[in-house]
């Protein structure tokens, strides 16, 4: 549950979210799936869904998709060497559209 208290930045939004969150996940050997209900307290609820592939030992593919707002989600991962790896992702979102975002992990 998100935002119980109902806490929020003064001058900020005062119509903050409050939510519970309800899934279940299914894990195999290269794939994860979830499925989450999000119970909107004060506003609509939604329901989402998103799955995981381990295409091979350094592709990652990620697909998810969330029903109110529409949201959908690409992502990409790739693992360049044992310590680093490069990552993309495309967001698509009904009332702002679509965006993107790359970046680089590096573990010391």
């Amino acid at each position: 549950m998100t935002n119980i208290n109902s806490s929020e930045f003064k001058g900020g939004d005062k119509n903050a979210r409050k939510e519970a969150v309800f899934g279940f996940s299914r894990e195999f050997a290269s794939a994860s799936f979830s499925i989450d209900a999000i119970i909107g307290l004060d506003r609509s609820s939604a329901l989402a869904a998103s799955a995981l592939w381990k295409a091979c030992e350094e592709l990652s593919i990620k697909a998810a998709f969330r029903s109110n707002p529409t949201m959908a989600e690409l992502g990409f991962a790739l693992a360049a060497t044992e310590n680093c790896s490069v990552f993309s992702c495309f967001y698509f979102h009904n009332k702002l559209g679509l965006s993107s975002y790359f970046g680089a992990s590096l573990e010391i």
